[in-house]
């Protein structure tokens, strides 16, 4: 069976593969899914999405909900550690956190970038996230916390 990281790089690579990939998330973890997450941009240590300011992502305050962007978070930093990693090794999130800075109105952009560290034993990796609505307003800053190691 072909690794994770060559199927999402072979799906990447084709015409309509950023939308195939959203489809794919939402599959693979419903709750994730739910949010609509859009992928714009994926390479190795290196992801942004983006979701669309809609009712049901909202909350009393008539912004997005806190934990629409933790899942944009967390589904940030998965899907660029899923493209990233080799077939060698496996991670997974053992820590989360977020930090809001302003109501997030309107669209919001997740991105992240990270050094691939040495994966040839185990090893924990922050990785941080920024979150930015339409008009570049950080409205959100998180980082995941990895557990990298090699697979069995």
């Amino acid at each position: 069976m072909p690794a994770v990281n060559d199927v999402l790089r072979k799906v990447y690579a084709r015409k309509g593969g950023k939308w195939l990939i959203a489809k794919m998330i939402g599959r693979a973890a419903p709750y994730s899914g739910s949010i609509g997450a859009e992928v714009l941009e994926l390479g190795a240590g290196y992801s942004r999405l983006r979701i669309q300011d809609r009712k049901s992502l909202r909350n009393h305050l008539n912004s997005i909900h806190a934990c629409a962007m933790a899942t944009l978070t967390e589904t940030t930093v998965g899907l660029s550690v899923l493209y990233t990693l080799p077939s060698s090794a496996r991670g997974i999130a053992t820590r989360m956190s977020l930090e809001y800075h302003a109501k997030a109105r309107g669209p919001i952009t997740a991105e992240c970038r990270w050094p691939v560290p040495d994966l040839s034993s185990t090893t924990e990796q922050d990785i941080e996230v920024s979150l930015t609505d339409a008009a570049g307003t950080q409205v959100a800053t998180g980082a995941v916390r990895f557990r990298f190691s090699p697979a069995k």
